[in-house]
C-alpha cells in the first residue's frame, strides 16, 4: 500500500502522510500489514512501536511512550482500537483484542479480551 511505502522513506515523505491522512507516524514505528486507519486516521498520533497485522485505529488516537527513550507499546495482530485512545508505555497488547472508544491503557492487556476504560475494565471472552 502506498502510505507503508510513503512512511518508509525519508522527512518529506513523512510530511506528504501528516498532509494526506491527517496523521503523524514516527519514522521508526514498525507496522505490519493491513493497517487500517478509520476515517482518514485524523488526528492518530503513533510513535516508536510495533504494530502487528491486521489492525484498525480509528481517528484521534495516540500509541507511545510516556518520555523519550522509553520502551513503547507492541500491539499484536487482529486489533481494534476505539477513537480518542491513548496506549502509552512499555505495554503490549494480546492478539483479538478490542479496546473501546475513549480508553487510556496503560497496562498490558492479555489476548481475546475486550478492554475499555475508566479502571482499564477488562473483559475476557472466548475465542
Amino acid at each position: 500500500m502506498i502510505t507503508e511505502w510513503l512512511i518508509t522513506h525519508g522527512r518529506f515523505c513523512r510530511w506528504i502522510v501528516k498532509w494526506w491522512r491527517h496523521c503523524d507516524v514516527h519514522p521508526n514505528a514498525i507496522i505490519g500489514y493491513n493497517l487500517k486507519l478509520g476515517h482518514g486516521g485524523f488526528g492518530v498520533v503513533i510513535g516508536n512501536c510495533v504494530i502487528h497485522n491486521n489492525v484498525t485505529i480509528m481517528q484521534g488516537t495516540t500509541i507511545g511512550n510516556r518520555r523519550s527513550g522509553e520502551d513503547s507499546p507492541e500491539i499484536n495482530s487482529n486489533v481494534f482500537i476505539g477513537s480518542n485512545c491513548d496506549i502509552i508505555g512499555d505495554i503490549g497488547i494480546g492478539n483479538d483484542v478490542i479496546i473501546g472508544a475513549g480508553s487510556i491503557i496503560t497496562k498490558t492487556i492479555p489476548s481475546f479480551c475486550t478492554a475499555y476504560n475508566k479502571q482499564e475494565l477488562i473483559i475476557k471472552r472466548t475465542k
